[in-house]
């Protein structure tokens, strides 16, 4: 019955889904130590790179690996100040650059989607030579596309990969596709996506011709055109709602084998009532779910005098503790 009573407490002026996420992506900055991490670029099979980021703890006991969301990258400030907790709390975390995204064009024509594993995959299999328990966050787009290497090809990961932690993750991909493109979301969240696609696209274009439409690519308004005219033809889908479809993680989320925590706030913009799956939570003994009633998207902002943010806390509890133990902590109910 691992559904999790939230404790989650919004300052009363800011318990607003929109507000939640809107000010931290203007107002976030990094930690003091953001910087004090290894760069490294790791090779794939395909010919083309990974940017990561490692944050070395004092031991090789537990490693975090982090995935970004739709547009992030590693040094967005939510994912530095998650790695830089971390590892104050003496666990090494890596952050990670999906296809494309960081600022610097990958080699290939690949860009990255949801169903796009292989490259945490590959990091996964390097680290587990070097820590002895790999535990996985994924935020947002990084929390399916971390559901789905868990559950695909009948769930058979390393053993090492003890945990899963999903923040903000969207489990039906063409109901939050839909969802982005109401009245209350076209404005600012379709623009921004919107906007550093294209410039990514067109960019790329110009270094490796790919076979796109451009004309519809400079017209585009909605993040669904780009999974239409970039992501199908680029990967054999036949549309981008095919690709949603196979992407989404929730008919697959019952392959799951390790414990895994899902925190998604019920007025997050983005996510429509099958990323909140409560009777699955409570039916399972390893899928824990928590859905405080405000938090945004990746949100959850913190008072000025709270040194951390609240659902990092959270993370650190799920990872550190056993799953009973994570339970009778924090369920009064």
């Amino acid at each position: 019955m691992p559904v999790i009573q939230s404790n989650y407490d919004a300052i009363k002026l800011l318990a607003n889904g929109h507000i939640q996420t809107i000010l931290p992506f203007f107002f976030r900055t990094h930690p003091e130590n953001h910087d004090d991490h290894k760069y490294i670029i790791e090779p794939t099979p395909d010919n083309d790179e990974i940017e990561t980021f490692l944050y070395r703890a004092d031991n090789d006991d537990k490693l975090v690996i982090i995935s970004h969301g739709l547009e992030g990258d590693a040094q967005d400030c939510y994912l530095t100040s998650f790695a830089t907790f971390l590892k104050d709390h003496h666990i090494s975390t890596l952050t990670w650059n999906m296809r494309t995204c960081g600022g610097r064009l990958n080699k290939t024509t690949k860009f990255y989607h949801a169903l796009q594993y292989e490259d945490l995959d590959l990091i996964i299999d390097k680290y587990t030579k070097e820590f002895k328990e790999i535990y996985l966050v994924g935020i947002s787009l990084g929390g399916a596309l971390t559901l789905n290497y868990l559950t695909r090809d009948d769930g058979n990961r390393h053993s090492k990969v003890k945990k899963a932690c999903l923040i903000s993750t969207p489990l039906q991909l063409n109901k939050t596709s839909k969802k982005l493109e109401t009245l209350s979301n076209r404005f600012f969240y379709q623009r921004v996506f919107t906007k550093t696609m294209k410039k990514k696209v067109l960019l790329k274009h110009k270094k490796t011709p790919l076979p796109i439409d451009l004309k519809k690519v400079k017209r585009a308004k909605w993040v669904s055109e780009f999974d239409d005219l970039v992501i199908a033809p680029l990967y054999g889908y036949e549309s981008g709602h095919h690709y949603r479809e196979l992407a989404s993680p929730l008919s697959h989320i019952e392959k799951l084998k390790i414990p895994t925590y899902i925190l998604n706030s019920k007025d997050d913009p983005f996510l429509t009532k099958e990323s909140y799956p409560e009777e699955l939570a409570k039916n399972s003994e390893i899928i824990f779910l928590e859905t405080p009633k405000t938090g945004g998207h990746v949100g959850f902002i913190k008072r000025s005098f709270e040194e951390h943010y609240w659902y990092e806390l959270r993370v650190l509890d799920f990872i550190t503790l056993s799953p009973k133990e994570f339970q009778q902590k924090n369920n009064k109910i």
